[in-house]
């Protein structure tokens, strides 16, 4: 049987354990992320981020031996299904822009802006440029949370804070 891509729907906070307790499964996981450097003093770090705040990916087949073990792992909350309470399958062309996206985040940067919690912006950079969303993170770290419609539904996602503009009034 071919593999195919398939969404997993995460615990906010836990997109990075449950790819790790899922990749011990042997099933292929992708949790598309962004960098950011932060700095303390001189001091800079590298820290990495969830794109999509509670979703990643995996791949297999329905023949995998392991694959329903998936709904146990910790942090894993639910699979997209269909009608039928199987997995959803992702088509290899939208894995495809969700990679382009991750690049695109990685590769801008902008210069920060003030942003509040319940405020209206528009994204402004990256692959996701021209989509309006609600704040619903914005302290003092570089990154924002919003939620913008993504895949035809209502989706969190994490962007650096350069990537969003305040709407005008």
């Amino acid at each position: 049987m071919t593999e195919r891509w398939f969404v997993v729907d995460a615990n906010p906070g836990s997109v990075f354990q449950a790819a790790y307790e899922i990749s011990r499964l042997g099933v292929e996981v992708y949790a598309p992320k962004f960098s950011l450097r932060i700095r303390k003093g001189r001091r800079s770090q590298v820290v990495y981020r969830p794109m999509l705040i509670t979703y990643l990916f995996v791949r297999f087949s329905h023949d995998h031996p392991r694959w329903p073990d998936i709904f146990s792992r910790r942090g894993v909350r639910t699979m997209m299904v269909d009608a039928m309470q199987r997995p959803k399958p992702v088509p290899d062309e939208q894995i495809a822009i969700v990679r382009e996206i991750e690049a695109g985040l990685n590769a801008e940067v902008h210069e920060r802006v003030p942003l509040t919690y319940g405020q209206a912006v528009d994204i402004i950079s990256g692959n996701f440029a021209g989509y309006k969303a609600i704040i619903t993170r914005a302290d003092h770290t570089p990154s924002v949370s919003v939620r913008a419609t993504v895949f035809g539904r209502a989706t969190p996602v994490t962007l650096p804070r350069e990537h969003v503009r305040p709407l005008a009034a």
